[in-house]
């Protein structure tokens, strides 16, 4: 059960939370909310009237976030429902015309097959509608420089970029944390940039968990899930948010390859197959679409993206791109 914390109640001083626990007796959120005696809580917490209700609605929306109905699903005006250009045409024909909120695309592939600049073109052509990006950097490797080239470069492209966040949690536990702040935040609309935030990205994720990976399977599972959870909970408060996963891939040795002819040097590249390095178990069917980006060995500086998994497309569908100075091209 959540707490009242500063993270959970941002508009409330350290003091205030500390009279609430001690003179009302209110450790928890289910407790603020579900408070009758009002002018109680106003009193310990020093609120008026319209910052108390601000304060209540804002804890409501968080431990009980409002379900979204099938005729929010079914309705053109909804922001669920009505794609938004990736910016890469290629992409956006996989797509069915973009990326609608609510939806989580995953992107993987080898180093260097543009994963990266793949972001950065889709988050130029959201911050080109005066909407807001958060990006996790959990490779720190961010270079405004590159996204200031992808948005077109100029001073109209450098106020853009006051559109976006950079976010560097230090592990898994920060990562868990870090959204669920967001979430806090656009609870309580307490901040306009959270208010249009409309793309969350996260690059890459097993950047954050393979540091771990080898100290407890059951413990980086437990924050990877949360992750999830927080995310999902999330698109319940604002249906317009999409969410992009960067992850690795991993080469699997098909069924019917012998260990002998292995070991004999026989190797045939049909036998193995490419996946995402997440795992399939518990991740697998989470992200709306999967999309593997691969090199062209015969022709350099092409690219091709395959779709693995669509929630509204056909699969197997690709296209191919090469990576420019304005980010993604397609052709």
């Amino acid at each position: 059960m959540y707490r009242i914390s500063r993270m959970t109640c941002p508009s409330l001083s350290r003091e205030q939370i500390h009279d609430l626990r001690e003179m009302a007796e209110m450790t928890k959120l289910m407790d603020l909310a579900m408070a009758e005696n009002k002018s109680k809580v106003m009193t310990a917490a020093r609120l008026n009237l319209a910052e108390y209700e601000a304060l209540k609605h804002g804890v409501i929306q968080i431990i009980l976030p409002p379900p979204i109905f099938s005729t929010n699903l079914c309705m053109g005006s909804s922001a669920y429902c009505t794609p938004r250009s990736t910016g890469i045409k290629g992409l956006d024909k996989l797509l069915d015309g973009g990326l609608c909120g609510s939806e989580i695309l995953e992107l993987y592939g080898d180093i260097g097959t543009g994963k990266t600049q793949m972001c950065f073109t889709i988050s130029s052509q959201i911050l080109k509608s005066e909407d807001t990006v958060a990006y996790f950097d959990l490779k720190s490797n961010f270079s405004a420089t590159r996204l200031l080239q992808c948005c077109g470069g100029g001073p109209e492209a450098r106020e853009r970029l006051r559109n976006i966040k950079v976010i560097r949690p230090c592990n898994l536990v920060q990562v868990v944390e870090d959204v669920e702040e967001i979430r806090c935040k656009i609870a309580h609309r307490k901040d306009d940039f959270w208010a249009r935030l409309k793309l969350i990205i996260f690059d890459s994720v097993p950047m954050i968990i393979y540091p771990v990976i080898d100290e407890s399977v059951a413990s980086w599972r437990h924050y990877q899930e949360r992750i999830i959870e927080s995310i999902l909970k999330l698109f319940k408060l604002n249906d317009g948010i999409a969410v992009i996963f960067v992850n690795h891939s991993v080469t699997q040795r098909s069924y019917g390859l012998s260990t002998k002819s292995l070991f004999r040097g026989i190797v045939d590249q049909r036998n193995f197959t490419t996946k995402a390095a997440l795992g399939s178990s518990y991740w697998g069917h989470k992200p709306n679409f999967r999309l593997l980006l691969l090199k062209n060995p015969k022709i350099q500086g092409e690219y091709s993206a395959t779709l693995r998994k669509s929630a509204r497309t056909k699969c197997g569908q690709q296209f191919s791109y090469a990576i420019e100075t304005l980010g993604i091209k397609s052709f």
